[in-house]
């Protein structure tokens, strides 16, 4: 049998032919029903000749394509997406088979055929990197599980973009209020601080499953306390409200979602007149939306529903300043600690394509230990510049997504990393404000911070 320019050959049971010379977008489309079909071929030859399959990966029911005595050319699978399949990324399905070895490559239509939360790959068994497939040598093509499907991905990185608005929420003491060490012996009772934050994260590419992916971030936040003066102690007590969102991007697919944050607490402060020791106490609760939309890579727009969460935070920093004077500059160097807990409930997605995805709750407990040195006193008093070198590390971090109710997937922030950055504080004496500056980035962990702009300013009545 000859097939070519567009021909079209509907198969409804399985049949047996002698040869078949397929090129030029002819089509054998499988049987469309609830029943499988195999088509077996002598030999097998010709280009760009498109074959259509569906199947259940689950149950292992699925269309084949056989050839007899061998096989050339180059050929294309068309294979039917199924998002509501209960897969768990370990099923592979046999599509053609090549009873007398055969040369013809085979490949699918798309990147990858979407099955419930997994993207399954068309290649020989040795190609299977996550799920073993003995080999025959004949060179049969299976689907096997490659990544995650671009629904359930997206699902991921939404969390991932979470955890990251979490750890943005998770402020120093100089990014929140300025240098309170540079306000000498505060004459007012009141302090006013509004400040923005901005930033960019990625992805690493070394996790198969999700890819790369960049999440752009911006917020404000503003706050309110009173100033307590004691024969050592100065006392900072506040309140806080804070707005942070974000957009992220998949690099191996088109779409893109979108996460709105807003925040309460309330902090408390201390710094000693003398020893230049401080502790600063946090407490923060935070209230989450989001939903995301994508093409699938069979080019079709999925959308999901909203999500709705809240999260919890407690975080205590403590440090102290060691400072040397010269002439009119004082040089200071200054330790400091920070341990922050971050508990945040689960939430679920209903995807348009039928996919479900769910994400259970998670914790965070993240640790931080560096410095910063700088100088104060220049021109003419007003101006502090610094310079801070911190180590941070996750304790547990681990974020667990369900998807369809059959398949889980563990993503893993445990670890440490460098965070490094310049900042530059200038006050003003006479009307009691300070306008504070500090920009940052870090190194790669499961993420990197390409960088972070917090400004602010702080003003005492």
């Amino acid at each position: 049998m000859t097939m070519k320019d567009g021909a079209r050959w509907n198969v409804q049971n399985t049949s047996k032919i002698n040869g078949l010379d397929i090129s030029n977008g002819a089509e054998v489309s499988f049987s469309d029903g609830g029943r499988n079909v195999n088509v077996s071929v002598s030999r097998l030859k010709g280009d760009g000749g498109v074959f259509k399959m569906q199947g259940d990966i689950v149950s292992g029911k699925t269309d084949k394509l056989i050839t007899r005595e061998g096989s050339e050319g180059t050929h294309i699978i068309e294979y039917t997406d199924n998002a509501k399949a209960k897969t768990t990324g370990r099923e592979y399905l046999k599509l053609v088979e090549n009873q007398a070895g055969g040369g013809a490559s085979y490949k699918l239509h798309v990147r990858c055929t979407e099955h419930g939360g997994y993207c399954y790959s068309l290649g020989e068994s040795e190609n299977s990197k996550y799920v073993k497939i003995d080999p025959d040598g004949k060179g049969d093509r299976y689907l096997f599980a490659s990544t995650l499907s671009t629904g359930a991905s997206s699902s991921v990185l939404f969390g991932e973009a979470l955890y990251q608005l979490n750890a943005v929420s998770d402020e120093t003491l100089v990014q929140r209020m300025g240098e309170i060490h540079a306000d000498g012996t505060p004459q007012e009772d009141n302090n006013v601080w509004i400040k923005r934050v901005g930033g960019k994260f990625s992805g690493s590419r070394s996790d198969y499953r999700v890819g790369g992916y960049g999440n752009r971030y911006w917020g404000f936040a503003g706050g309110f306390n009173r100033t307590g003066f004691g024969d050592k102690w100065i006392h900072y007590k506040g309140l806080m409200l804070r707005h942070l969102q974000s957009s992220y991007t998949p690099e191996d697919y088109a779409g893109s979602g979108k996460i709105y944050g807003r925040t309460a607490g309330v902090y408390s402060t201390w710094l000693n007149r003398e020893s230049r020791a401080y502790y600063d106490l946090v407490a923060n609760i935070a209230r989450y939306k989001g939903s995301y939309g994508l093409t699938n890579y069979a080019g079709k727009r999925v959308e999901s529903d909203e999500a709705r969460l809240n999260a919890y935070m407690l975080s205590a920093e403590a440090g102290r300043r060691m400072e040397k004077q010269d002439g009119g500059k004082t040089y200071w160097w200054q330790p400091e600690a920070q341990l922050s807990y971050w508990f945040t409930r689960g939430y679920g997605f209903s995807l348009s394509n039928g996919l479900s995805a769910e994400t259970d709750n998670f914790r965070s407990l993240m640790g931080r230990f560096g410095f910063r040195a700088g100088v104060d006193g220049l021109d003419g008093g007003r101006l502090n510049i610094y310079g801070k070198l911190m180590y941070k590390r996750e304790f547990i971090g681990t974020i667990r997504h369900r998807f369809n109710g059959s398949a889980v997937e563990e993503f893993k922030h445990r670890g440490g990393w460098l965070e490094y950055g310049l900042g530059v504080v200038r006050r003003n004496a006479e009307n009691g404000r300070q306008l504070y500056f500090e920009a940052q980035r870090s190194s790669m962990h499961t993420m990197r911070q390409n960088w972070q702009v917090n400004m602010g300013v702080r003003s005492m009545f």
